[in-house]
């Protein structure tokens, strides 16, 4: 390789250095925080899901007379007092596990 070539060359890796320098710098700057978390998170971070549930739970309480009343005062009574009902919403605790190949 003679003088010329080598002086080229030099000049050719240097100007292309040059060029590819400012869109480091630049990608830099618009995401400075950018280290191996927040690379982790995005590669994972389609497949993690918080999965929670809920049921209402309608209970009605236990005749005390195990059914030998009269159906004119369980009228009478359930006009003004209402069954005798309670709701109540139950939230389970627990963990799930939702897996998703990326």
């Amino acid at each position: 390789m003679n003088k010329n070539a080598k002086i080229f060359v030099t000049f050719a890796t240097a100007a292309i250095f040059i060029l590819l320098l400012p869109s480091t710098i630049c990608a830099q700057e618009i995401f400075p925080r950018r280290n191996a978390v927040v690379i982790a998170v995005e590669r994972v971070g389609k497949a993690v899901a918080n999965l929670s549930t809920e049921k209402m739970l309608v209970e009605r309480h236990v005749d005390p007379f195990f059914g030998f009343r009269y159906d004119f005062f369980d009228q009478f009574f359930n006009q003004f007092f209402g069954q005798h009902t309670e709701k109540r919403v139950k939230q389970p605790l627990g963990s799930g596990q939702g897996r998703h190949k990326l």
